[in-house]
């Protein structure tokens, strides 16, 4: 359930401290299981629910039992069952199905929303998606088909088994159950299916590439990212918390601190990119700033 590993044992929750930024403002809660999401609105949904779930726990309003005896059979068998029938166990000897545990969680998060006055369009978007999708899951889940990657890929296979009369465990099915994530635009079934309008699409392309090559203005991303940028050849190393500058041969490597995470914005730190700085003064004003 919980653990210090990342790869033989994987544990739902890796408990390593690496919060990545100061210690003393910020942890990281690091999830390392899921579903590695092809469809836009699944990634949606996954980080707006985990988020909403977050913030019931933080301020103690989830007050059930609901513990269930083996998390990791749970997932396992769950991640098999494409009828929802299977009945989990908790530890206090009821039992469960996994559409009542998201039901459960639903019914409190719109409660949450509700009680605490929160009206934000993105929080009651989730909410609404989450549950329009956990009813379509009990009533009639292939109409799901292009929002809910399992489903999606499901019908896909389902369509080649019945075209070439195959078998499922044919392995040339294991070969499309492969391909659907694969992240090429013209090999991945998944982004040929997008690009032909048959997945959800929360973002136009010219949208995510503009985002892959622009970092947010608002968080350190911006620092770091146009740090990159401007001095590519001065860059000796750069990770979530520092950024370090190669000033020459005879000079010592400067670290640059960047363990704010919101901190070194657009707002704080743009000004700095637009003085045309070479490597040694930038480091220099930057410096100043920080003291």
């Amino acid at each position: 359930e919980v653990g210090l590993e990342t790869t033989l044992r994987r544990p739902i929750i890796n408990t390593r401290d690496e919060p990545h930024a100061d210690p003393e403002s910020f942890r990281r809660l690091h999830v390392i299981v899921g579903d590695a999401n092809m469809s836009q609105r699944a990634t949606y949904l996954k980080m707006g629910t985990t988020s909403l779930v977050l913030s019931m726990i933080e301020d103690n309003f989830l007050n059930w039992d609901l513990q269930l005896f083996d998390p990791v059979q749970a997932m396992h068998q769950v991640s098999h069952d494409i009828d929802f029938t299977t009945v989990l166990g908790l530890r206090n000897g009821k039992t469960i199905r996994a559409l009542e545990i998201q039901a459960m969680y639903l019914d409190a998060a719109q409660r949450y929303v509700s009680e605490h006055g929160i009206d934000d369009k993105m929080t009651l978007d989730v909410v609404s998606h989450w549950e329009r999708i956990l009813g379509a899951l009990e009533s009639n889940k292939m109409s799901l088909i292009n929002e809910v990657d399992w489903i999606t890929k499901y019908s896909i296979i389902n369509g080649y088994r019945q075209r070439d009369n195959a078998q499922w465990n044919d392995p040339r099915l294991a070969a499309v159950d492969i391909q659907y994530a694969d992240l090429r635009a013209d090999k991945g079934l998944a982004r040929v299916l997008q690009s032909k309008g048959r997945i959800d699409s929360l973002f136009p392309e010219d949208a995510i590439r503009a985002a892959v090559e622009t970092p947010p203005a608002d968080t350190r991303a911006y620092f770091r990212g146009q740090c990159m940028r401007q001095f590519t050849n001065e860059i000796a190393a750069a990770s979530w918390d520092s950024v370090i500058f190669d000033l020459g041969p005879d000079t010592a490597l400067r670290r640059i601190q960047t363990i704010d995470a919101r901190g070194g914005t657009k707002a704080s730190t743009g000004h700095l990119f637009g003085k045309d700085l070479n490597v040694v003064d930038f480091v220099r004003e930057v410096e100043n700033i920080s003291s």
